[in-house]
């Protein structure tokens, strides 16, 4: 007993309001560990102590009876005289077996205010705190905070108990005198009180026992956690109605404390599978490890969103995208993890990844039966259906199946029907899609539909077809089943890739249709080309032999017409009049000019036969060479000005090429004898990086309106009175010079000279 009251219990928590009452109690106290061997006290050891212990700390060595006495008792009061001073001792265990030690020096004179500074602190407190009688819980006296936490006066509340004020009911102030009896040395709870206005508080309650002259009584502080447990249910509400799974796992102990209707809902488990359980037991996470994600969370104090896949009860997996958080609730700490549902995300990727593979299947496959089985088993696989077939109408409009998936022994009975059977265009599933363009799901029937009874047999439940599509023309259907799939209509997302897989089916099928075609056209028309090339080839072979037989057979009646009036001119030329001998010549000379035309038109039917051989070659002496053999025999003397610029190499065939020169060099000799002045030009001149050879006269010149006759055969600009030619040379020109991969052109003004260009083009290999 100190000063008639006596505090007992054991110290309490820094955050406490009791903690201002331990450090300013005048009386040494402390909180202690005793120290047993082979259940004998052998020491103690000060865990805790106030301010004023340091001055009787020396007495606890005398102590040792006393605490051996407090093990048995729970509590102990006894008076110590120690170098003339008295100390007034009480010890009392506390729930966790230390104990509570307060020495009071009783000698000295400052314990007879201990009750004034008791006041002092007991009112002045910022925590609010009543004295209550045990048995009756009837209020002795409240501070200040206490009649502002609940609106009250101090002459309304004093002697009243918490019934009459409303706050408790009398079952819960049964209870509360029933934990002050069985708890003597204090305890903490939760209550929810009523203020003078009808507000609830919910606070939390330190009881400590304490000794009054009224009797057995309770100092109870009171901590105001409205607002904090108002936030706790609304995390509470918030947890549960949250579209994310969420597990709540405590931070200290690893076991599951709450998880939310969603995240039963992805687990497909039940509540109690979960709450109370370690979580490292229920394995959870299947990837990646949980070690992993607890090392990060180690490091870093969070996770966030890392992809995981979570167990289902039953077996496989769902994919999620997980966040976790260290919290503290209530002084505790947890951790929060929230389980992001991917699953739609995820059959999106799916179905954009089987799209991207039967797109790369079609364009690798060469045809409908390559093709088709990879379509189905990527379809398959994608949306978790076991088997399919493509179907297509033949040249009478029956479906037929093209391809199916899979070729597993259990279906093979299914496999074999389906490839075997012919469906009607109107009959069933397949019909239906055929005829409105429109997917439909249904489940089997083993009366109904030409596969009912043949797909229940082999475990299948429900069946999906769409439409193979190009633009608004169906070409045939897909059908797809499965023993195990969702009931519900297609879905938005079933629906579009099923679009998109349909219309690049029609897009193959109606390529392999185009293919199929193409290959018959040029089957048809290579055989028309060979025909074409044979008929060429015998009017080739015939114009040859024509064209033979024309040399031959009009080369002798010449030669005897020339003949025969070259000796009428020469042995009877006395004798024939003048007009005879005229007439004579001109017999002779139109043999001559016949001859020179049949000679001309054989060395035009004979260029081409032979390949090009082309070779490096020097023009400059080539031209020179040829100037030289036109010039022999031709007193042309000053009247010629011949101007040869260099012309440099080229690479062609020279017996073709020497022809070109020499045909354009003799033109340009002719076309100009009759000036007084000749002047020819033979060079080269570079046009767009590209040599344009040329051979420029001053001649008669011709109309460029009729330029175009220049070059074919037998065609004349100027009549054979004037000069002669038969009209073949400038055709052979133009042929050597396009077999050449060359150009040729000519430029005139009547009156004022030609100029005629050509150029030799690069070997094609």
């Amino acid at each position: 007993m100190v000063g008639g009251m006596v505090a007992m219990g054991p110290p309490v928590r820094s955050d406490d309001p009791f903690r201002l009452l331990f450090e300013r109690l005048r009386s040494g106290a402390a909180r202690c560990r005793l120290i047993v061997e082979r259940d004998r006290v052998v020491g103690t050891e000060v865990l805790e102590h106030n301010p004023a212990f340091a001055a009787v700390r020396h007495v606890v060595a005398q102590l040792l009876p006393l605490f051996a006495r407090v093990r048995i008792s729970g509590s102990e009061t006894e008076a110590v005289s120690l170098d003339g001073s008295k100390y007034e001792v009480t010890a009392s265990t506390t729930s966790t077996g230390e104990v509570m030690l307060v020495i009071e020096n009783v000698s000295a004179p400052a314990s007879q205010n201990f009750e004034q500074r008791f006041e002092q602190a007991f009112h002045g407190n910022a925590a609010a705190m009543v004295i209550a009688r045990r048995d009756t819980l009837k209020i002795l006296d409240v501070n200040p905070r206490w009649l502002e936490l609940f609106g009250e006066t101090r002459e309304h509340v004093i002697g009243k108990t918490p019934i009459e004020l409303e706050q408790l009911s009398e079952t819960e102030v049964a209870r509360r005198v029933a934990e002050h009896r069985t708890n003597l040395c204090g305890y903490e709870s939760e209550l929810r009180l009523r203020t003078r206005n009808g507000e609830i508080r919910i606070v939390l309650a330190s009881a400590k026992p304490i000794e009054l002259p009224e009797g057995s009584c309770t100092l109870t502080t009171l901590i105001d956690i409205t607002a904090r447990k108002q936030a706790e249910e609304a995390f509470e509400v918030a947890f549960d109605a949250s579209p994310a799974g969420m597990i709540l796992v405590h931070g200290t102990t690893g076991v599951v404390v709450s998880v939310n209707r969603r995240m039963l809902e992805l687990t497909q488990q039940a509540r109690e599978d979960l709450v109370g359980r370690d979580a490292g037991d229920l394995r959870l996470v299947l990837q990646p490890p949980r070690s992993e994600l607890l090392r990060v969370i180690e490091r870093t104090g969070r996770l966030a969103a890392v992809e995981v896949e979570i167990a289902v009860k039953g077996g496989g997996g769902h994919w999620a995208l997980l966040s976790t958080e260290q919290i503290t609730l209530s002084g505790t700490l947890y951790r929060l993890s929230v389980f992001t549902d991917l699953s739609a995300r995820k059959r999106v990727e799916r179905r954009l990844l089987a799209q991207h593979a039967i797109g790369e299947k079609l364009a690798e496959s060469a045809g409908l039966d390559t093709a088709l089985p990879n379509v189905v088993e990527a379809l398959c696989r994608a949306e978790g259906w076991d088997c399919g077939a493509v179907w297509l109408p033949n040249s009478e409009g029956v479906l037929r199946c093209l391809a199916t998936w899979p070729a597993r022994d259990e279906l093979s009975e299914l496999r074999a029907f389906t490839s075997a059977t012919l469906i009607d265009p109107n009959a069933g599933l397949l019909g239906r899609v055929l005829a409105t363009s429109k997917p439909e799901k249904v489940a089997f029937d083993v009366v109904r539909g030409p596969h009912g009874a043949v797909a229940v047999a082999a475990g299948m439940t429900r069946a999906v077809a769409f439409p193979i599509l190009r633009g608004s023309e169906v070409l045939g259907v897909v059908a797809l089943a499965a023993r195990n799939v969702d009931p519900e209509p297609l879905e938005a997302g079933e629906l579009g890739l099923f679009d998109a897989v349909g219309r690049l089916l029609g897009l193959f099928v109606e390529r392999t249709r185009a293919e199929a075609t193409l290959r018959e056209l040029n089957a048809s028309l290579e055989q028309r080309v060979k025909d074409r090339t044979f008929s060429l080839e015998v009017m080739n072979r015939d114009l040859e032999a024509f064209t033979s037989s024309v040399s031959h057979d009009l080369r002798a009646p010449l030669r005897t017409m020339n003949g025969f009036s070259q000796i009428l001119l020469e042995d009877f030329s006395t004798e024939l009049p003048p007009e005879a001998k005229r007439l004579l010549g001109s017999i002779a000379g139109g043999a001559i000019r016949l001859r020179d035309l049949i000679d001309h038109l054989l060395e035009f039917s004979r260029l081409g036969k032979n390949s090009i051989a082309r070779s490096e070659i020097d023009l400059d002496p080539m031209v020179r060479s040829v100037v030289e053999e036109l010039l022999t025999g031709k007193a042309l003397g000053d009247r010629l000005e011949l101007v040869m610029q260099p012309l440099g190499t080229c690479n062609a065939d020279p017996s073709l090429l020497r022809a070109v020169w020499q045909n354009l060099i003799d033109n340009a000799l002719k076309y100009s004898r009759n000036r007084e002045q000749m002047k020819i030009t033979i060079g080269c001149e570079l046009r767009d990086g590209e040599p344009v050879y040329f051979v420029r006269d001053n001649g008669v010149g011709f109309d460029t309106r009729h330029a175009h006759r220049l070059f074919g055969v037998f065609q004349r600009l100027h009549s054979e009175q004037e000069f002669e030619g038969t009209g073949v040379g400038l055709a052979n020109v133009r042929r050597i010079v396009e077999w050449h991969h060359g150009r040729i052109a000519a430029t005139s003004e009547l009156g004022r000279g030609s100029r005629f260009e050509f150029t030799i083009g690069q070997e094609v290999r």
